[in-house]
């Protein structure tokens, strides 16, 4: 005997629930985007605010006890080559900052930080890529100290 198989409803959206979830998608869009502008505001103004003078003077303790490590540790470290390829950008890009704060004229103090941003950004891409598909960086600046 064979069983009997009912027809299968057809699923129909609710008008309002498409409208939702399409004002909910383009509200979490325009959330991410006023994130990304906030962290890039930040970002640009690196000598401002409690959160990046606590970066900068901590970065200062870690190059202080990283550098002598990374010199001393004869094969080089990964951990330590890493650290140092995050601290030594951060540690200048608000240095530079504070340099642009001081001796660049307002008119062109956006376009100076935007470039410093730049270049810290290239800066860690390429720390990256020496620590994880070169020598690292400590055995870099050894090998530079030999020739």
């Amino acid at each position: 005997m064979e069983r009997y198989r009912f027809p299968k409803k057809k699923k129909t959206r609710d008008p309002t629930q498409k409208h939702l979830f399409s004002f909910l998608s383009s509200l979490v869009v325009v959330i991410v985007r006023v994130i990304i502008i906030i962290i890039m505001a930040s970002l640009l103004h690196g000598d401002r605010g409690k959160m990046m003078m606590k970066i900068y003077h901590g970065s200062s303790f870690a190059l202080a006890g990283l550098v002598p490590a990374a010199m001393v540790i004869r094969d080089g470290n990964l951990p330590v080559d890493l650290a140092l390829g995050v601290a030594l950008p951060v540690h200048s890009h608000i240095g530079l900052n504070f340099v642009i704060s001081d001796y660049v004229p307002k008119s062109m103090r956006l376009p100076a930080r935007a470039s410093v941003l730049g270049v810290t950004m290239a800066s860690l891409y390429g720390m990256f890529q020496l620590n994880m598909y070169g020598e690292g960086v400590s055995k870099t600046a050894k090998r530079l100290w030999r020739n």
